[in-house]
């Protein structure tokens, strides 16, 4: 027998045994669980799909975290900001020494990098935040505006 025989025995032994488990698990749980209660939803057939959008991972978030996110975020625009002459300066370099291959590579992480919907993202995810925890902005000159604390 070859090696595409052993695989192939392999293969079927693994997909019989998985298939036997699958089929004792839906046994067992058949047997052991209650039998839910019809709900309207379960009998017109429409079902909530589970999604997980940026509302629940903000209802999750620990305001503890808040100036250190807050000051990543600074961080990430900082190095975003430094960076971009250094990447136009590159491909200019790259196209001069007729290498293509490189400048357009370098021109992909500067359209990805300056584009309004990673600046947005950032801005959405600073307003979150601030509204969530009320947390005022890091002193590393964050452009957006918090409420001051009343005295």
């Amino acid at each position: 027998m070859g090696r595409t025989g052993h695989i192939l025995r392999t293969m079927i032994i693994g997909m019989t045994t998985a298939g036997a488990i699958v089929i004792g698990m839906a046994g067992t749980a058949g047997a052991t669980a209650p039998v839910p209660a019809a709900t309207p939803a379960a009998s017109t057939g429409a079902t909530q799909p589970q999604t997980h959008s940026g509302s629940d991972r903000a209802a999750h978030f620990n305001c503890a975290r808040a100036p250190r996110a807050l000051a990543r975020i600074d961080r990430i625009e900082a190095r975003i900001s430094a960076g971009l002459p250094k990447l136009n300066q590159a491909e200019e370099r790259a196209k001069a020494a007729g290498n293509t291959q490189r400048a357009a590579r370098i021109q992909k992480r500067i359209d990805r990098l300056d584009s309004p919907a990673l600046k947005s993202r950032l801005d959405r995810l600073t307003a979150r935040i601030d509204a969530k925890c009320g947390a005022p902005a890091p002193t590393t000159g964050h452009t957006t505006t918090t409420t001051a604390p009343a005295t």
